[in-house]
């Protein structure tokens, strides 16, 4: 028997119910056609319109001789009528002519018995509540990484009695790159990490920028570090408008800010801060973020960089609030903020955004990349790329989970989980109705290629998909109306999905926090100090893996006073007394200093010791519990300290070891 003979006798095997007018279950997926498929599927329909079986030791006569012996499959977005001429092809009762034809086996009068014996063979160990089929493709030549994957003709639905799902080592070390982030001490450190490689771009373009509307901005890092600290400060010191925090009047006016930078020098920056050379837009641009794209391939990069992240990830929407005029604006009803910037992004468990992408419709780069796909299945693809076969935990909800990711990111040995809708193309189709679901109860169909389908029942029905989870059967408490606790069973997927997938909105709430809220004309700014936001969110993780959990107000202050005293290194005649003096603690003696780690560690070269005719108590004595009203002071810390033959405050002050 020759090949092609083989591979027509298990495509006759194949279970076709014979109820002819049952199409929903055989109907092809759209997303699952392409053009070889549909050719090979033309050219298995002229075989069997065109060959002949034996009928008797020289009798022949065709295996299929008219279109009552055929089941239809459409093929809505392909044309088959040029392909071929055949009058067998082309009859009235075929509703399309986008369609191709299949034998069915069952109640064919044109196919003699000796025919069906001979190709046939009946298999009747499932019964219809336990088996359901659907046809996938008959021919696959996805290009999701120039990679083919295997032919898949059939997707079987099956409910097995016991499955137990074991997942595999994970060898990968988590957590922040160690050798990164080695010599951090403090906040600010960490965060210049992050920034760093921006920063000497957006220094060359700010000037740039300025120099083309025939302007000297002479921006410097050290002045870009204390602007990007004024605009943190102001996200938890909030004013009106931007122009109080240099008022004379004591109840508006904020030293912190006014003696780092003038208004008119902050207004200068704030108006020519740039990314992008404009000059460099080509003429025919299809990437609307351009303007932006520097700084969001350098941020996507150091972020994969800097933490290898939980083993455990989830994919979810994210967005930034804007309320002006841009086509890359969108509104959804659902989401706290309903108006702005989309972004995709993946985080871990503790909120560290490990990948983001900004919405900005459609994208023929990623539709190459990804062929044959939807938008959510190509997200999760673009987002969880760098992750493949490293067997991790991804989770997402309903808007991206379909069965063809799943069995994608299964074959990258990546494991995901997520909330799935009924209506999903390629879903079974005999589940139990929702009435006969009592709470606490589900039922589930395993596939042939290892996906499992749940259908729970607590106060709604809940479906949810996964590629290595088993049926295994768990408890979870709820609280009911009375305030009582009742103990219901659920499938092992709901616990995993409920308890590792809130990575992204963790992440929101971290930003959401004394984030930058700073209104402008020019749209791009918006998703600029986004960004920014996001940065400080990772840097904010990372300083609570090295360090102690802190608040997320004191790591922002840390990080805004640590920018706004970065200052270029002085040369010893400008270090006078002529700056005011430092303010006396009061009488009380004090239980922590005034200045956080990253001012009294951050720009060694500055700190230096002034003696003035004016005594005040040592900051870090009186920490100690001890009495002593030193003459000397930290020009740059603005704190007395004791700096004589005796003791040495001020180079104890400055230490890492002092808390």
């Amino acid at each position: 028997m020759s090949k092609k003979d083989q591979d027509i006798e298990e495509w006759l095997l194949m279970d076709v119910p014979d109820d002819p007018e049952s199409e929903d279950e055989y109907n092809l997926d759209d997303g699952d056609t392409d053009e070889q498929a549909q050719q090979e599927v033309i050219e298995l329909s002229n075989f069997f319109l065109q060959s002949t079986c034996k009928t008797g030791e020289n009798d022949e006569e065709p295996l299929i001789t008219d279109n009552s012996d055929v089941i239809i499959f459409d093929f809505p977005e392909f044309d088959f009528s040029h392909q071929t001429e055949d009058v067998s092809l082309k009859t009235t009762n075929t509703p399309s002519s986008s369609r191709t034809l299949r034998p069915r086996v069952s109640n064919s009068n044109n196919l003699s018995n000796t025919s069906i014996s001979g190709h046939v063979k009946p298999d009747n160990t499932q019964t219809p509540e336990h088996i359901d089929n659907n046809i996938i493709e008959l021919a696959v030549n996805n290009t999701f990484d120039n990679t083919p994957d295997p032919v898949v003709v059939n997707r079987q639905w099956r409910k097995k009695n016991e499955i137990t799902a074991a997942l595999p080592d994970f060898e990968k070390s988590l957590g922040y790159n160690q050798v990164m982030f080695g010599d951090c001490k403090t906040a600010t450190d960490i965060f210049l990490k992050l920034i760093n490689p921006i920063i000497e771009n957006i220094l060359d373009q700010s000037n740039l920028y300025a120099t083309q509307k025939n302007k000297n901005l002479n921006l410097h890092e050290n002045e870009l570090l204390s602007f990007f600290g004024i605009n943190f400060c102001m996200g938890y010191h909030k004013l009106p408008s931007y122009k109080h925090y240099w008022k004379g009047a004591k109840d508006l006016n904020v030293p912190a800010i006014s003696e780092v930078m003038t208004r008119d020098r902050f207004v200068e920056i704030l108006s020519n801060i740039h990314v992008n050379n404009n000059e460099n837009i080509p003429q025919n641009n299809k990437d609307k973020l351009f303007k932006l794209r520097p700084m969001i391939d350098s941020l996507n990069q150091i972020f994969l960089k800097s933490s290898s992240g939980t083993r455990e990830l989830s994919v979810d929407e994210s967005m930034i609030k804007f309320k002006g005029r841009s086509t890359l604006k969108q509104y959804n009803p659902m989401k706290p903020i309903k108006r702005g910037y989309k972004l995709w992004c993946i985080a871990d468990q503790n909120g560290y955004i490990m990948k983001f992408s900004v919405y900005q419709g459609k994208n023929e780069t990623l539709e190459k990349q990804f062929e044959n796909t939807n938008l959510g299945e190509r997200i999760v693809l673009q987002l969880t790329k760098p992750f493949w076969n490293e067997s991790r935990l991804v989770f997402f909800d309903n808007y991206f989970t379909t069965i063809p990711l799943l069995e994608k990111l299964k074959t990258q040995h990546t494991l995901a989980c997520g909330t799935i809708r009924q209506n999903r193309k390629g879903m079974p189709q005999n589940f139990k109705k929702d009435s006969e679901i009592p709470r606490g109860e589900f039922d589930y169909r395993f596939s042939t290629s290892g996906i499992g389908i749940f259908k729970w029942k607590d106060n709604k029905v809940v479906h949810i998909a996964s590629n290595y989870h088993g049926n295994e059967k768990i408890f979870v408490d709820r609280t009911m109306k009375d305030g009582s606790r009742l103990s219901i069973s659920c499938p092992n997927p709901i616990k995993d999905y409920n308890k590792y997938m809130g990575g992204v909105d963790h992440a929101d709430r971290l930003r959401a926090l004394y984030n930058v809220d700073r209104k402008s004309k020019k749209w791009w700014l918006r998703i600029f100090w986004g960004l920014l936001d996001i940065t400080f969110v990772n840097a904010y993780v990372i300083y609570c893996e090295m360090f102690e959990k802190t608040d997320v107000f004191d790591f922002r202050r840390s990080v805004a006073l640590g920018l706004m005293t970065a200052r270029n290194t002085p040369s010893r005649k400008s270090i006078s007394l002529k700056r005011s003096a430092p303010q006396t603690p009061s009488n009380r003696r004090k239980k922590t200093l005034s200045n956080s780690k990253d001012v009294r560690l951050g720009n060694r070269g500055i700190h230096w010791p002034s003696f003035g005719i004016k005594r005040g108590r040592c900051e870090l004595c009186s920490v100690r519990g001890v009495e002593s009203r030193p003459l000397s002071s930290c020009n740059h810390c603005r704190v007395f300290l004791c700096c004589n033959e005796r003791k040495n405050c001020f180079v104890e002050y400055h230490q890492v070891d002092i808390e």
